[in-house]
């Protein structure tokens, strides 16, 4: 047998996304957002600005928290960047955001 014949049988093997499946991967993909993290290295003095993708601020921020706040980086705004979209901020969103990001401040602060 081939390699050729080999690696064409190795793929009929693998498993096969469904239509459902990919109607899935599809809509997960058409409820992310595009948000902009800005972090700020206070001995450095200096900001950097990161771009991701989100389903939402909370989940950007929660994200954002994990992957960069480190040696020195801290977290100042999360911004959704709606210059070339449709998305419809939500006030209750933007107040939800704003309690969370606020909780988790002060409590890396120390702050009670």
């Amino acid at each position: 047998m081939s390699a050729e014949q080999n690696h064409h049988e190795h793929n009929d093997d693998s498993p096969q996304l469904s239509p459902d499946q990919v109607e899935k991967i599809i809509a997960s993909l058409d409820a992310l957002e595009y948000f902009e993290i800005t972090l700020h290295h206070r001995d450095a003095g200096t900001f950097r600005t990161v771009d991701m993708w989100s389903i939402s601020m909370v989940e950007a921020l929660s994200t954002a928290t994990i992957e960069f706040e480190r040696n020195g980086w801290h977290i100042t705004a999360v911004a959704r960047d709606c210059n070339d979209c449709d998305v419809v901020v939500v006030d209750s969103e933007q107040e939800y955001f704003d309690n969370e990001f606020d909780s988790i401040v002060r409590n890396e602060n120390g702050q009670s």
